[in-house]
């Protein structure tokens, strides 16, 4: 995510690119941007953040020609998932026209099917333009619409050396041997148990088994808490396991 001017060979070592927040945009930004996204970055944006600087981007660089008009919507289709998303309350976008070339990723879920997300290549890499505002839920500093779930969802599968079979939250953070992935059972920590009001222990049930499944070739994977070896484990309910996978 970037927050500012970052430079170019920090940019150029994510496979992924988004703005968070109102990010200012100068010539030599916009340059790093495009270079970035043309040598095969994908870049994330919203129209919010990019309306009042898209003269500094080529003319096909978005991928979409946005157009004054604003509508409203409250569900939406993604392609991404294949799933309905349903928000709490309508949320405010700009109609788009799009190229051949562009496809929506998530449209919106009635007889006019706008685009709201759109992916479009350029170079080798693409530019994925999201036009919900924000896409806040509308008079909300920090809830997030259900699109920016199921985007950035999409994203993080696509874009991980690895994937997670199991239900349980889980981070992945690079070291200088290869990859460590912290996986967290939330199942049977019920609120307000603390050491003053303890509960009783998690039921068994609700532990979770979990595969990891790396897309590249690794030497050993070892857990730390158990130093059990390989890649599918049990994590018990109210419990972290952290798996490191040596390159």
């Amino acid at each position: 995510m970037i927050t500012n001017d970052a430079s170019e060979q920090i940019i150029k070592s994510y496979p992924v690119v988004f703005f968070c927040g109102d990010v200012p945009i100068d010539s030599a930004f916009a340059e790093k941007l495009v270079a970035y996204v043309a040598e095969g970055g994908t870049l994330v944006i919203n129209w919010k953040q990019i309306e009042d600087y898209c003269q500094l981007f080529p003319d096909d660089f978005l991928g979409a020609s946005v157009e004054p008009e604003r509508r409203k919507a409250i569900s939406s289709y993604s392609n991404l998932s294949g799933k309905v998303l349903h928000e709490r309350i309508d949320f405010s976008y700009n109609a788009v026209t799009l190229p051949a070339k562009s496809e929506a990723a998530i449209f919106t879920a009635d007889s006019r099917r706008d685009p709201l997300v759109v992916v479009s290549p350029y170079g080798k890499g693409k530019v994925v333009l999201s036009l919900p505002d924000f896409l806040k839920e509308r008079y909300s500093s920090g809830t997030m619409l259900n699109i920016f779930s199921d985007l950035l969802l999409h994203l993080s599968r696509s874009s991980l050396p690895l994937s997670v079979e199991g239900d349980v939250q889980f981070q992945v953070n690079r070291n200088s041997r290869g990859w460590v992935v912290a996986l967290y059972n939330n199942y049977g920590m019920a609120a307000g148990r603390d050491w003053q009001n303890p509960m009783p222990a998690p039921d068994p049930k609700e532990d979770v088994m979990v595969t990891i499944k790396p897309k590249q070739p690794f030497s050993s994977a070892r857990e730390w808490f158990t130093c059990t070896q390989g890649l599918t484990l049990n994590v018990p309910a109210g419990e972290v396991r952290i798996v490191e996978i040596i390159d």
